[in-house]
């Protein structure tokens, strides 16, 4: 799963640098959501992260 998060949150700041990159304000929207759409995939993947480390603690 960290491997995910690492991709997730490389695409993520890709598509943020081409969409600063952007010939045009329609490119420069694709590029935004398609970070929105990223960062939306890291904040579920984090949430299971957690979960699950959660769920790893020994009970006392």
């Amino acid at each position: 799963m960290e491997e995910d998060l690492v991709y997730y949150r490389r695409r993520s700041a890709e598509e943020r640098a081409a969409a600063s990159a952007a010939p045009n304000e329609r490119v420069r929207a694709v590029h935004l959501d398609l970070a929105v759409r990223y960062d939306a995939r890291i904040m579920v993947l984090a949430a299971e992260q957690r979960r699950a480390e959660f769920h790893l603690v020994p009970a006392a």
